[in-house]
């Protein structure tokens, strides 16, 4: 889904505390990566390859008035892995 069909993280996220995200490179090649509703206003992006939010993820939170944006730039997988989906599926069952 793009990002710019939701209005706000209510909407974003829904009934759930987190959301799985295809960052697309090319055509049918991409990244999973993991957004979690930490709390009212702060969102975690999860990156199992250490990267930063993409500019139009962070211009999104910013216009939905998301005051902190964490996510750690730790090198989980190898940079010639597939396994960015099994990661962001590790990172859900690891959270409370």
């Amino acid at each position: 889904e793009e990002i710019s069909l939701f209005k706000s993280l209510d909407d974003l996220f829904g009934t759930r505390y987190y959301k799985i995200v295809f960052i697309t490179t090319a055509e049918k090649i991409g990244h999973w990566v993991l957004l979690t509703h930490a709390s009212d206003k702060v969102v975690e992006y999860f990156d199992s390859a250490g990267k930063a939010p993409p500019e139009i993820l962070l211009q999104w939170f910013s216009d939905a008035q998301v005051s902190d944006v964490q996510y750690s730039a730790a090198r989980l997988q190898h940079k010639d892995s597939f396994n960015c989906g099994r990661f962001v599926l590790a990172r859900i069952s690891s959270q409370p």
